[in-house]
């Protein structure tokens, strides 16, 4: 910068990020391209899966599970008992083997899929079967799609902002010297910068000259780099070659302080205009975009995917996801209290002419009458 400063050469042959410091010294080319400042770090391991057969569901829809199977497995043996007394089915009749504890079994059969020699002989009770089941089957539905999107996904523990980087106990940041950024959080005042700043004065921060020095640290655990993220995303692609097409290092998902990068000039120089209109028509042709892929590419395979976050990522349905299957439910049970009331009703009516011994008696006093 300081010999286009002093008019030794004519343009840099690298990219510089516009600041409004820099433009006051020298002059630029319009905007190749604009970026951001991101952060490099090493790769992270995947994390642990041990407790994948408990991750589809969150804690409370497992809890609701258990309170559904034991209220449904309570409402049917209460129906049971109902029926049983108000039909006088316990002691002639069909005979009912419907304690607590069977009860419980056949709901519990129903939610794993297993057969029940027990059917029902009321509609009310029926209608709590189906809708057990259809409940049972949405289930099910769902903690298959979510253990299976758990176990296929790869997991890792990374960074979800600058906060939680910054505030990792074990982590240094890295920021090159002299650099655009280094400029900026002495004068700018935005919240991500004095974060920045308050972290720095911790003595949470190193400068340095050399990126291949950075990489190595950054490659060997303890430190993270703050930086455009085309340099970054060039130093990911350095060290997956140079670890034989091993992911090392990754980029994290945060970005900010999104600036133009373009060539910096020395001021008034004769030559301004013409590389102006040469970049301008290396842009319109495609061989900007061109050369920005090829030089500074960006590794999806280094990359984890943008749903993971430091914390243990939750793929578990919520209760409010399972609202539809809740509705069903609850619609089951009113609509099998409504078949009871019914069937109460009804079978007060009808009741001597299905009891046998009112049937028996009225048979005799026709027999004696004739």
């Amino acid at each position: 910068m300081k010999m286009l400063v002093d008019k030794k050469v004519d343009i840099a042959g690298a990219l510089f990020t516009k600041t409004r410091e820099r433009m006051k010294a020298v002059s630029f080319t319009n905007t190749i391209f604009e970026d951001e400042i991101g952060i490099l770090m090493k790769m992270p391991k995947r994390k642990d899966k041990s407790e994948a057969l408990l991750a589809p569901f969150k804690p409370q829809v497992w809890l609701l599970i258990i309170v559904a199977t034991i209220s449904m497995g309570l409402v049917i043996y209460s129906i049971l008992r109902l029926q049983s007394f108000m039909l006088e089915l316990t002691n002639k009749g069909r005979k009912y083997r419907n304690g607590v504890l069977e009860c419980l079994w056949l709901v519990y059969s129903g939610l794993v899929k297993q057969g029940v020699k027990e059917m029902a002989n009321h509609d009310s009770v029926r209608i709590l079967y189906a809708t057990w089941w259809i409940f049972a089957l949405v289930l099910t539905a769902f903690y298959t799609a979510n253990l299976t999107a758990f176990l296929t996904s790869p997991e890792y523990k990374i960074y979800s902002s600058l906060k939680d980087a910054l505030n990792d106990p074990k982590t240094k940041w890295l920021i090159e010297n002299d650099s655009a950024l280094e400029a900026a959080l002495e004068i700018n005042n935005d919240t991500t910068f004095e974060e920045l700043r308050a972290s720095r004065i911790k003595g949470r921060s190193e400068t340095f000259s050399d990126f291949e020095e950075a990489r190595k640290k950054v490659e060997k655990g303890g430190y993270i780099m703050l930086g455009e993220m085309y340099i970054l995303n060039n130093m990911v692609f350095q060290s997956y070659i140079e670890h034989k097409r091993e992911c090392v290092l990754t980029t994290g998902r945060f970005r900010f302080y999104k600036r133009p990068i373009g060539m910096p000039m020395p001021h008034e120089t004769p030559f301004g205009e013409d590389f102006i209109k040469f970049i301008e028509q290396l842009r319109r042709e495609g061989f900007i975009e061109k050369w920005k892929n090829m030089y500074f590419p960006v590794l999806e395979s280094c990359l984890p995917s943008s749903s993971k976050t430091l914390e243990t990522q939750q793929l578990g349905l919520t209760v409010s996801e399972l609202s539809s299957a809740l509705f069903m439910y609850v619609g089951g049970l009113l609509g099998s209290t409504a078949v009871v009331i019914a069937e109460m009703t009804l079978g007060k009516k009808f009741k001597c002419g299905k009891n046998p011994n009112v049937a028996g008696k009225m048979e005799k006093n026709t027999a004696k009458s004739t």
